[in-house]
């Protein structure tokens, strides 16, 4: 991409608290290819979470043309809501655990076999160009990728603060977690109420989803982040059992074919359960249920890489 126009001004905020990266020496790599296309960056190191909604609130009021976060899907959670309904475009450079948003646009994200991920991340965002697309909204949070309820609530719930072996281990802690509450979950009642048309079941999953993936699983290859539409999945089953069923559909990324699986597109969903029902936002826990869900279109601007898929967002909503 040949170098804007005008110089961009943009804040980039740095969360040390995130899964992958805590290395505060690696930010001047990664400002360099900022640099490199005249963007002028104005450069923030958070010391507790809620710093970044008020730091992204203040690029907003400041008039800035995009906020970087350098974290993970939480930490663009947190930016989202701040962001939303402006002109202020998200950026990330993917320093999470999971990084589905990063992966969904086409980023490197970090790993042992790629060290680098972090500074060919920055140089993909800074030669990228900036869409609008749409957000979900759940009892008043915005959401980039997902709400849901179900197994996936449950674990996130119950898995803050932390436990110590989850924070000793990461991602292995965090696994062993998951198949932990798996063995012992039985799903929900839940009804679920989709623009108008109303499902109700025994389900272990429910989600919301404005994403193709859910973790690094192929939940819905076709989506369109601009569609003005949510897609709905409802995983009916009782157990580990319906769970090790709905795995298969979800590792093959064949979830259309999943039999006790019923998908609905929506733009707004109500759902209730006659239990105890936890909901996450961007697999951050949120609320409980009852929870009403709908789509904003068009409510956020993004940075997206040249590399993205091309199906990803439709013709003409590209901003610059």
């Amino acid at each position: 991409m040949s170098k804007p126009a005008h110089t961009f001004r943009a804040s980039l905020i740095y969360n040390p608290l995130a899964g992958s990266v805590k290395d505060p020496h690696i930010l001047p790599a990664i400002l360099h290819p900022f640099q490199n296309m005249d963007w002028e960056m104005q450069v923030h190191t958070i010391s507790v979470f809620a710093d970044i909604g008020r730091l992204a609130a203040a690029a907003r009021q400041a008039g800035q043309d995009a906020v970087i976060v350098v974290g993970g899907d939480g930490s663009l959670n947190a930016a989202v809501n701040a962001l939303a309904n402006s002109n202020v475009a998200l950026g990330v450079i993917p320093a999470g655990t999971g990084n589905v948003w990063a992966r969904q646009i086409g980023l490197p994200v970090p790993s042992i076999f790629h060290p680098n991920a972090l500074v060919e991340a920055a140089r993909m965002m800074a030669g990228g160009h900036t869409f609008t697309i749409d957000l979900g909204i759940a009892s008043g949070r915005y959401f980039l990728l997902w709400a849901g309820a179900g197994l996936d609530a449950h674990v996130v719930a119950a898995i803050e603060p932390k436990p110590v072996f989850v924070r000793r281990f990461g991602p292995i802690g965090y696994g062993l977690f998951v198949i932990w509450s798996a063995l012992r979950y039985h799903g929900l009642p839940m009804s679920v109420e989709i623009d108008g048309k109303t499902f109700e079941g025994r389900y272990v999953l429910a989600i919301a989803s404005n994403a193709r993936l859910y973790a690094r699983m192929r939940l819905a290859p076709q989506a369109c982040l601009d569609d003005g539409m949510l897609d709905v999945f409802l995983f009916s089953g009782r157990g580990v059992v319906d769970l090790l069923f709905h795995a298969i559909y979800l590792l093959t990324g064949k979830v259309s074919h999943d039999p006790r699986t019923i998908i609905v597109p929506g733009r707004k969903i109500h759902l209730r359960s006659a239990q105890v029902c936890p909901i996450h936002i961007d697999a951050e826990p949120f609320t409980h249920a009852p929870v009403d869900i709908e789509v904003v279109p068009g409510a956020l601007r993004v940075i997206l890489p040249t590399t993205m898929p091309a199906s990803l967002v439709k013709i003409g909503t590209q901003v610059n």
